[in-house]
């Protein structure tokens, strides 16, 4: 149902660097967040600060359409005009309220008087601090800390990211509010089969195989799930679509090919480090089920991805997972490889099982549908001028 705020009166700057620079996870959020809110919101003014606007197929829509204002760093390093220079320019030019959507704010004059708001995704670095370089845990740590401390409102993207927030950094619980995340409008359209299996074609894969989206990393969990599908009976095994990078400078990916190898399960697995973006809905749609057994994550959007695109998903008790996938989901009871195997015998072999799932996921998306998302938004932008 179209909101029927239209958003008028209302000016909203955003840090968009992501938009630009980012194709994945923060700038798949970015960019979804502000086309729907254009979508359902045309009425209102929005103010893009990025370093650079970098023109690619991802970012042609914020360029060519007038509803976006860009505003691109007018001194250098850039890097010093996202901290100090942004503050500065919402101050001169009046805009009231100010959008962080990765984490950060930029640093605040004490004249100013416009209204902040921070998106909180996840603390993967807290969790995980082994995924990263000790200054970039650092710098994560301190950007954070301080966008919480000065922010009006802080919004985490799932209640597992909240309970982070309040345990961590001690907010105050009024604070600190969860407005989820829905996915791009392309994955809840249908193609048709000719479409989909031209898709196939195109990548030369076979018409049956599960799918996994994200990168190959230690917390995506990847090694266990080819152990379990080595403990599967051959009349069942099916190919393992990755979509997702993995490096041969990371231990946990060699591990992971290594592993493989042992298994002799090589032939078994396909990896495609890269895809256009537009394709990826076609995957989703003919693949049986997608499997993410992550370890962590903010929110988990593969998973959302997965079920508006009708196919069912094999994942676990951990993190936000459940908040994504609701009962819309296979749930893993322990880490394990012969519970895993477990899992995916019962996905591969029970159709009304399958069947059950994808009518639990209609219901489950539409928690998720875009206008309810954005209206959220446009209702905590509203509030937050006034108090």
């Amino acid at each position: 149902m179209k909101p029927t705020d239209t958003g008028e009166g209302l000016s909203i700057a955003f840090d968009a660097k992501r938009v630009f620079y980012n194709f994945t996870g923060l700038g798949n959020f970015s960019r979804t967040l502000l086309q729907h809110l254009h979508q359902y919101f045309p009425e209102a003014n929005f103010h893009l600060f990025t370093p650079e606007a970098k023109k690619n197929a991802r970012s042609i829509p914020f360029l060519a359409e007038p509803g976006f204002q860009i505003h691109e760093a007018n001194f250098s390093p850039r890097s010093v005009w996202r901290s100090l220079g942004i503050g500065r320019e919402l101050h001169k030019k009046g805009i009231p309220i100010y959008h962080g959507l990765s984490q950060e704010l930029p640093y605040r004059y004490s004249s100013s008087s416009y209204k902040q708001i921070v998106s909180v995704h996840d603390l993967i670095f807290y969790h995980h601090p082994n995924q990263y370089k000790f200054i970039d845990r650092h710098i994560y740590r301190r950007k954070l800390q301080y966008a919480c401390k000065v922010a009006d409102q802080v919004i985490a993207i799932s209640e597992a990211t909240r309970k982070d927030l309040l345990d961590i950094y001690e907010l105050d619980p009024k604070k600190v509010k969860v407005i989820p995340q829905t996915c791009a409008d392309i994955f809840w359209k249908r193609k048709s089969q000719k479409k989909n299996l031209a898709i196939l074609t195109k990548y030369k894969l076979p018409p049956d195989f599960i799918l996994s989206v994200g990168s190959i990393i230690k917390r995506k969990n990847l090694i266990q799930v080819i152990e379990g599908m080595a403990l599967l009976p051959d009349s069942v095994r099916p190919l393992l679509l990755v979509v997702g990078k993995g490096s041969m400078g990371d231990q946990y990916y060699r591990s992971f090919r290594e592993r493989a190898r042992e298994l002799k399960m090589e032939k078994f697995i396909r990896e495609l480090p890269e895809i256009h973006f537009e394709d990826l809905p076609a995957l989703y749609q003919m693949a049986r089920f997608s499997v993410y057994a992550s370890n962590y994550e903010g929110f988990g959007l593969p998973i959302l991805e997965s079920i508006v695109s009708g196919t069912p998903v094999l994942t676990a008790r951990k993190s936000s997972l459940p908040e994504v996938a609701g009962r819309a989901g296979h749930y893993l009871k322990e880490d394990h490889p012969v519970v895993m195997a477990e899992g995916l015998e019962k996905m591969l072999t029970d159709n009304s099982y399958l069947d059950e799932l994808r009518g639990e996921g209609i219901l489950q998306a539409r928690k998720f549908e875009s206008a309810k998302i954005a209206a959220q938004w446009v209702d905590l932008y509203r509030k937050t001028l006034d108090s």
